[in-house]
Parts: C-alpha cells; sequence; structure tokens
C-alpha cells in the first residue's frame, strides 16, 4: 500500500524546529513547495499530500502558465502504468480542495477543456530557510499486504466509490478467493485523496477473539484502547477526523465486528468503513455489494484470442500465465480451452491463478484435462449455488497434489506463522538439520513460485507471508499428523529466540527501526500464546509472554500486554524459569506506572521482583533498579536514593556497565529533587556525553524511555533553577525531540516534567496550556491514566492561574504533583507539604515551599513566623544554589520587610542580569526594587 495507507499520527500538534532546504522552493500565494523534499508547506505547517498528488502538483507548478496535457501528468504521477482519466480527476480535485480552489479563494489550477491542466498563480523562487513544523511521531504500518493484480473491476470499483459517498457503511460480500480484499484494497487506495485524514486498511484475518479485533483497529490507527470500552477509545481518535477505514476478512468475527461498527458509526459522523466479509455483518445502516465472479468468454468452437481476450477472466489468466513463465501470449489455438478453463473454474480469480501457476507444468490443455480428470470441480452455474470451501479445497487439493513430499511437509510447517516471515524465519522453524535446511529452503522458494506463498518486499527484505486460505488448509493437513505439536513448539521457541534478540537490538537500532524488524511479530505471538495455553505449556507460555512484553508496549498494547503477564503469572510456569518470572513483574511494576495512579499497587509488583531476584543474584540488579521506580514514583526520594547507590555498588561488583549507565541515571533523579543539583547535574551531563544510545532492553525494562530525554529532563530543570533560562529553553526544545522521536511515554514525561513547569515558570501560560493540551491527547491515546492525572491538575490549576476555570480532577493529587504543583499555585501549598520539607523528604522545591509559608504566615498575622520562615527560605536557596527561588524569596522578604533585604535583592538582581536570567520574577524584583515606597504582599507570587 502506498502514500497514506501506511499510517502516520496526525493528531499530536507538532513542535516546531528549524530545518534548512537548500534546494530552491517553489512558491505560491502561501505555499511552498520542496521538491527535492518530497514537502508541500502552508506558511511553517505541512501538508498532507499523497505521492502522485505530489508529482501532479510538482509538474504544473514547475510551468505556470504552460498548459501541461493529461497525458503528460499520468506519467509523471504513475510512471510505466495504464491507468484511467479519472485517477488524475480525483488527484486534481484532492489537490484543490487543499490549495482552497474549492473555497472561492485564489485560483491555482485551471482545466483547459480537450487540452490538460494549468497553473495559473504566479510562481516564485526562494532558497530562504524557513521555520517548519516537525512531522509527528510516526507509528508502524498497517499489514503491508501486497495488491494482487485487479483485472476487470473497473465496474465494481467505480460501483463501491458512488455507495461509500452515500453511505457510512459498505460491505463487499461474496465466496472466498473471490477478490474482495483486492478490490477494497484498490478502493482504499483510490479513495485515499478523498479523506483529509487518510485512509487505514486493517486485515482482520489473525483475529481470533473480540478484542483482537478493537486492538487491531487501535495498531492501525495508532492509539492505545481500555479494554472494558474500546469503542470509547477509537471514537476518541476518528470522531473529529474525516477518514475512510477498511476492515478486511470479517466473517469469522463478524459479530464483535458488527458491534464494533454500529459504536464506532454512532459517534463518527464523518467516518466511511468499507468491509469485506462472506456474510454481510448485519450493523445498522450497512449497504452490502455482493461480488460476483470476472466475466467469463462464452463456451463455443471457434472463439479467437481476440474474443477470449475481451472478458476479464481471461485477461486474468493470461496475466499469471505470463508472470510464471516469464512470457506468455494468447493464440487462437488455445483460445477455446482457455474459455473452458475460466468456466470451469467459475471465474473465481485465486482459481484462476492457482491454475495459471501450474501452465509450465502441463500447459493450457494439460491444465484443462488436469481440471477434469484430478480436481472433479463442478462448474458453477450461478456463483451463490457455489460452496466457497469445496471449491476452494478442490484448487487446493490440486495444488497440494502436485507438490513434492518435502514441498508438502514445508507447506504444512509453515502454517504455523501467522504474519509475514522471512526465509530465516522459516528454515529456523521448518528445518531441523543442514540437510533439511538445503530442502526446505528450496521448498519454500518453489511453494511461492507456484502461489501458495506470496512475497512482499520491505526495502531489501524479502518476506513471505501465506494466503488466509491456503494457511487454513495447510493448518488442517498439519493438525492431521503426530508430530504437529512438536512444530507449533518450534514456532514459539523461535518466536521466544526471536524476542531475545530483540532485546539485544534495541540499544542499537534505537525505537522507530527497532519497531520496523520486529513490529511484524505481534500476529505470531499471538498465535504461539494461544497454542502453548491450549497445550498447558505453562512455562513456554511464561517465557512468550515475557518476550513479547516489551514489543506489546511499544506498540501501545498496554492492556494486552497487563492480561499476558498477569496470567503467566497466575498459571505458575514462570515458577520454572526464574528470568521470565522477573521480567513478568517488572513488566507489570511498569505498566501499572503508566496505567495507575497510585504508588501502592506499583510498589507491590516490584517488592515481588525483588523477592524474587534475592534468590538468584544475577537479577539482583533487576530487583533493586524496581524498588527506585516505585519509590520514585511515590516521592520518596531518600529511599529513592538508597537504592539508586545500592544498584551502582551492585554493578560495580558484577562489572555490569549497562547497570551502571542505569544506577547512575537514577542517582542523578534521586540527587536532583533531594535538592543536590550540581551531582545531579555531574550524573547527568557524563551520561549525556557518551556515545550509547540507549540501554540494552533487559537491563532497560520495557517502558524505559531514551536516557537523553530523562536526562536533559534533570538538567532542563537545574538550569532553571540556578537562573539560566536560555540554556533552560534550549535543553527543553532538544529534550521535547529526542522525545518525539523515542515513544509517546518519553513525550508525556517531557511534557510534564519540564516543558509545562518551566513555561508556567516562565509566565508564559499560552505555552503551558499548548503543552497540557498535547500532554493530555497522548495520555488517552495510549491509554495512560498516570499522565492523563497529570493533566488533569495542571489544566485545574492553570484555570485558577488564567481565570479560565476548569473541572477538577476526580483523583487527588499524588505527592509527586503536589511538589511540582506547589512551585506553580502557591494555593496548593499546605502544612504537610511544609512538613515534608521540613523533614527532608523532598529538596528541589524547599526553599519555594517555605517562601509561600512565609507568606501564609503573614496573612495570619503570624509576622515573626513569616521572617523566619523567608530566611530559611533564603538559606536553602542559596546552599542549593537556586538562584531562581532565592529570587522569589528576596521579594518576599522586601514585601515583609525584612532588615537589609532590598540591598540582598539587588545583589541578586545584578547577578541575574550577569547570567542572563529572564522571566516575570525578574520583571517583579526589579519594579519592586526600583519603588520608593514600602511594599506588601498585595499581590504574593
Amino acid at each position: 500500500m502506498a502514500s497514506r495507507l501506511h499510517l502516520v499520527d496526525s493528531s499530536a500538534a507538532p513542535a516546531a524546529v528549524n530545518v534548512d532546504f537548500d534546494a530552491p522552493a517553489l512558491c505560491f500565494g502561501p505555499f511552498a513547495l520542496h521538491r527535492a523534499r518530497k514537502l508541500l508547506l502552508e506558511g511553517d505547517r505541512p501538508l498532507r499530500l499523497s505521492s502522485r498528488a505530489f508529482e501532479i502538483l510538482s509538474a504544473l507548478v514547475e510551468r505556470p502558465g504552460v498548459v501541461v496535457s493529461k497525458d503528460t501528468l499520468i506519467a509523471r504521477a504513475w510512471p510505466g502504468t495504464v491507468v484511467e482519466e479519472i485517477n488524475l480527476r480525483v488527484h486534481i480535485a484532492a489537490l484543490r480542495k487543499l490549495l482552497g480552489d474549492a473555497q472561492g479563494g485564489t485560483r491555482y489550477i485551471t482545466n483547459v477543456s480537450g487540452r490538460g491542466y494549468c497553473f495559473v498563480a504566479p510562481v516564485v523562487r526562494s532558497t530562504a530557510k524557513l521555520h517548519v513544523a516537525a512531522a509527528p511521531m510516526s507509528r508502524p504500518g498497517t499489514v503491508g499486504r501486497a495488491i494482487w493484480p485487479m483485472i476487470g473491476r473497473q465496474t465494481e470499483m467505480e460501483a463501491l466509490k458512488r455507495l461509500l459517498d452515500q453511505r457510512q457503511l459498505v460491505t463487499i460480500v461474496g465466496p472466498g478467493g473471490i477478490g474482495k480484499t483486492t478490490l477494497a484494497a484498490r478502493v482504499t487506495q483510490a479513495l485515499e485523496a478523498e479523506h483529509t485524514d487518510g485512509a487505514f486498511f486493517v486485515d482482520l484475518a489473525s483475529s481470533r477473539d473480540p478484542a483482537e479485533v478493537a486492538s487491531a483497529i487501535a495498531t492501525a490507527f495508532g492509539v492505545t484502547i481500555s479494554r472494558t470500552d474500546p469503542v470509547a477509545g477509537l471514537a476518541g481518535f476518528a470522531k473529529s477526523r474525516e477518514l475512510l477505514l477498511c476492515l478486511d476478512n470479517c466473517e469469522h468475527v463478524v459479530d464483535a465486528v458488527a458491534a464494533l461498527v454500529e459504536g464506532l458509526l454512532a459517534q463518527c459522523p464523518s467516518l466511511r468503513i468499507l468491509a469485506t466479509s462472506r456474510e454481510a455483518i448485519r450493523a445498522e445502516g450497512e449497504q452490502r455489494y455482493h461480488l460476483g465472479s470476472l466475466t467469463a468468454p462464452p463456451l463455443g468452437t471457434s472463439l479467437t484470442a481476440d474474443e477470449v481476450m475481451r472478458f476479464a477472466a481471461a485477461q486474468l489468466f493470461v496475466d499469471r500465465a505470463a508472470a510464471s513463465l516469464g512470457e506468455f501470449t494468447l493464440v487462437d489455438a488455445d483460445a477455446v480451452a482457455v474459455a473452458r478453463l475460466c468456466h470451469r473454474l467459475g471465474g473465481i480469480p485465486l482459481a484462476i491463478e492457482l491454475a495459471a501457476a501450474r501452465i509450465d507444468q502441463f500447459g493450457v490443455q494439460g491444465l484443462l484435462d488436469r481440471l477434469d480428470d484430478r480436481l472433479l470441480l463442478q462448474a458453477p452455474g450461478r456463483r451463490t449455488a457455489l460452496p466457497r470451501h469445496r471449491t476452494l479445497r478442490g484448487m487446493l487439493d490440486w495444488s497440494h497434489d502436485l507438490l513434492e513430499p518435502t514441498q508438502r511437509a514445508v507447506l504444512y510447517r509453515l502454517s504455523v506463522f501467522r504474519g509475514s516471515f522471512t526465509l530465516a524465519d522459516a528454515l529456523s522453524v521448518v528445518a531441523q538439520s543442514q540437510l533439511e535446511t538445503s530442502e526446505a529452503a528450496a521448498a519454500l522458494v518453489a511453494l511461492a513460485e507456484k502461489s501458495l506463498l506470496s512475497m512482499e518486499r520491505h526495502g531489501e527484505q524479502v518476506r513471505y507471508r501465506m494466503l488466509d486460505v491456503t494457511r487454513a488448509y495447510a493448518a488442517e493437513r498439519l493438525a492431521l499428523l503426530s508430530d504437529a505439536d512438536h512444530w507449533h513448539r518450534r514456532h514459539a521457541e523461535h518466536l521466544v529466540a526471536r524476542m531475545t534478540q530483540a532485546d539485544g537490538h534495541w540499544a542499537a537500532f534505537g525505537r522507530e527501526r527497532w519497531l520496523a524488524s520486529y513490529a511484524d511479530a505481534i500476529d505470531d505471538l499471538r498465535g504461539a500464546w494461544r497454542w502453548a495455553l491450549a497445550s498447558r505449556d505453562d512455562v513456554l507460555a511464561a517465557r512468550i509472554a515475557a518476550g513479547a512484553a516489551p514489543l506489546a508496549f511499544q506498540l501501545g498494547l498496554l492492556g494486552e500486554c497487563r492480561s499476558w503477564a498477569e496470567q503467566a503469572l497466575a498459571m505458575g510456569g514462570a515458577a520454572s524459569d526464574t528470568v521470565a518470572a522477573m521480567r513478568l513483574l517488572v513488566a507489570l511494576g511498569h505498566l501499572e506506572v503508566q496505567t495507575g495512579i497510585h504508588a501502592k499497587p506499583v510498589l507491590a509488583w516490584f517488592e515481588r521482583a525483588n523477592a524474587l531476584a534475592s534468590q538468584s543474584p544475577e537479577l539482583r540488579g533487576d530487583g533493586l533498579a524496581g524498588l527506585f521506580v516505585a519509590s520514585f514514583g511515590a516521592a520518596d526520594y531518600p529511599a529513592a536514593a538508597q537504592r539508586a547507590d545500592s544498584l551502582a555498588e551492585y554493578a560495580q561488583a558484577a562489572h555490569d556497565g549497562h547497570i551502571e549507565l542505569h544506577a547512575r541515571r537514577m542517582q542523578a533523579q534521586a540527587a536532583h529533587y533531594l535538592g543536590g543539583h550540581e551531582a545531579a547535574r555531574a550524573h547527568a551531563e557524563s551520561l549525556l556525553d557518551l556515545p550509547m544510545p540507549g540501554l540494552a532492553m533487559a537491563s532497560n525494562s520495557p517502558l524505559q524511555i531514551d536516557r537523553r530525554v530523562s536526562m536533559l529532563i534533570v538538567l532542563a530543570r537545574i538550569d532553571w533553577l540556578q537562573g539560566r533560562t536560555v540554556d533552560a529553553t534550549h535543553r527543553v526544545e532538544t529534550c521535547l525531540a529526542l522525545a518525539r522521536s523515542d515513544s509517546p511515554f518519553a513525550l508525556c514525561q517531557a511534557l510534564a516534567l519540564a516543558a509545562i513547569p518551566l513555561a508556567w515558570w516562565m509566565g508564559d501560560f499560552a505555552r503551558a496550556e499548548f503543552g497540557i493540551v498535547e500532554l493530555n491527547e497522548q495520555a488517552t491515546r495510549y491509554a495512560s491514566m498516570h499522565w492523563t492525572h497529570w493533566a488533569a491538575h495542571f489544566a485545574h490549576h492553570l484555570g485558577t492561574t488564567v481565570a479560565s476555570p476548569q473541572a477538577s480532577p476526580v483523583q487527588p493529587a499524588t505527592l509527586k504533583q503536589r511538589d511540582l504543583l506547589a512551585t506553580l499555585d502557591p494555593a496548593s501549598v499546605d502544612d504537610a507539604l511544609v512538613a515534608r520539607v521540613q523533614a527532608g523528604l523532598v529538596g528541589w522545591n524547599a526553599a519555594e515551599v517555605l517562601r509561600v509559608d512565609a507568606i501564609r504566615r503573614a496573612q495570619r498575622r503570624d509576622l515573626p513566623g513569616a521572617l523566619e520562615a523567608v530566611r530559611l527560605a533564603l538559606e536553602r536557596a542559596r546552599r542549593q544554589g537556586e538562584l531562581a527561588w532565592e529570587l522569589r524569596a528576596s521579594v518576599t522578604a522586601c514585601q515583609l520587610g525584612a532588615p537589609d533585604a532590598r540591598s540582598q535583592l539587588g545583589r541578586l538582581l545584578d547577578k541575574c542580569h550577569h547570567l542572563g536570567m529572564t522571566g516575570p520574577d525578574v520583571r517583579q524584583g526589579k519594579d519592586l526594587f526600583r519603588s520608593p515606597g514600602p511594599s506588601t504582599l498585595a499581590t504574593p507570587l
């Protein structure tokens, strides 16, 4: 699938970054066309444009005022391909809509009747550097299914396009092998440009229960959904978008699809759904489209090749025969035989393709003879009267009987794969010796040549996939053998090994390349998990769940990941594999961090992990790391620091460099939150200077974010506290850019702990509000209750600050949130927070909490207590090197009339000027220092 059929998440508001364009841009109106970068901008905002639409626009803009013929435009957008003129008109219409032609504004593209199209607006070449919004983080695309040849379906295509223009739900109904998938894929591709937010193709063939249907759609959309209400999560993404969703292979999960589709369409008025199924979905508002056979030539004794080739069934046969032989032209001598073949095969595209693939063995007449003698396939009358499974079983029986014994064995064994696989994947499962490996490789290639396997090219890598009906047939054959469980076990063990390999590649690949390499394994992991459960192999099930956890998390399948982990632990198999049990417990702890609010469940999982680690010294590091996460998340920073130090000692004793890096990262975070900013800076900067991009997954948990993101968060906060506002701003921008390329959870952390508070402290409430909106969108999309809770509290307190009230959060703030909110909204400071500071449980905000406490005491007319509190605030800020808090405390000291407060404020303002510190605190300090009269606490910070 091309263009937007490979999904890009466009819902998150992009952050601006500077991008240099060396090639001249072609500018017109508010738009700039960068041909080298395949980019169209409106102002500084990238516009979504299919590759063919981009080529058409480029051809027109390159020659403004010149009529470009339709043939020239078609050749530019569809090189080497014959297409109908309507395809060009569709893309021209989409371009006009995108450029605003259709809204009565500036005209850009005109139609010159009978000649072509002309770009009529002035075009200027520009080499200026532009300020461009960064592209949103992409996610893995859809299934990547190869689009099979489609011949003779133009009428059906146009009918379906008209129906989708009129109805929200259209289902292509017909027997297997009739070409429903191919037609749906082509229609989806053709309508891509007409839907502002793109087209999504979802193959449900691997889905086996209702929950997997919703998960498959969620994966395509790039969202995470809850298990309890999947429709709400999907509708939250689709309700405000104009998009087309194609659901392929619905028949085996038709009830789940019907319920889900009705729920979505009720909430999403701009959503269009095209489905394929052997039977109608029977959902509210469904428009059924029954797909019949390809047109076949009439039976006769004097047909010519030209007469036969007027019919789509014959065209498809000749096309696939040519693909099989390298070259094939139908001659008059074979015309009658081909016509009879097409009739015998019922005009079924799959049957025709399978037959044509054997032409090299039997020739045209031989195929017809074999059809009669070996398949016993009855010539169908009406397509609706033909039993689909019997027809295709007959065709597959025939193809099967033509295979050599080794090819048959390999076909059966390959049926254990649910998704695509490489040659190496296949051989690791189906071959048990060097001799078998060589024979199996030859057999696999032969199966592909005989159309029993399809080939897909992903860059330089070739992947194989078995057609669904072929896989079901081969799986039935495999189940009849005594060693069927053996091959399922080999498949499951191969997946465990592949996920172990994925762990090792995490650090070297980076997230984007890692997902591109391993995301395809999720369907196979699901199949292996189901087999292990059915076989009651609890140990293997635990290993599969542990291996799948990192991938499931990275794909946003948090609910599925949790379900597997909890079930695997409950079955008891993990007791025989300490490493698998440890990974499951750690994964559940981190999942609780993201999906929950309270600290106790997190601590419970990590305490279980630590208890298990005590039985195996080599796992001690994982146990300590988990306890740090629990303590740090609960805002128990002294305990977090102690556990980080213990982890560092363990790493040194074990000579484990990865765990040592992990420990130093934790030490930096704990030191900063306790107020030891210089120690935190030393750790953080040393980690940023290291060339290693990330930690191995085994030492880095499936939920860990890039260490550079977490260290930049620490450094940005320290820079601001120490008065380096320019450095802090730069750190935040770098941090956000890295987080967007890492994971949505990294982005949530960067927004909540750095970008939003820094904007707030700087008085840039618009930027803070923008960050809150983005945080909420990301957290909601990926079902992270933890970060949704942060966004809710930010919104509530920002509402009180800028007088735009928000609804109060349902859950009270956590200790970690309260520590931060105390520096944003003084009204959130209470006696409990002051006591927490006085007890030494938190240090980074201590000076600010004590300053606000001084104001509270003054408002209660306790001036001595207020002066003492502000003195302690100043002392703490100076000791910890926090110029930002010291400046605030100095202003409050002046307002309270503390001795020598004004001269101290003057010295601090000089220091701020020297460092280039800016912001509302500096402005208030200057105003107060210049004021000749006494100050008051009328407008405290």
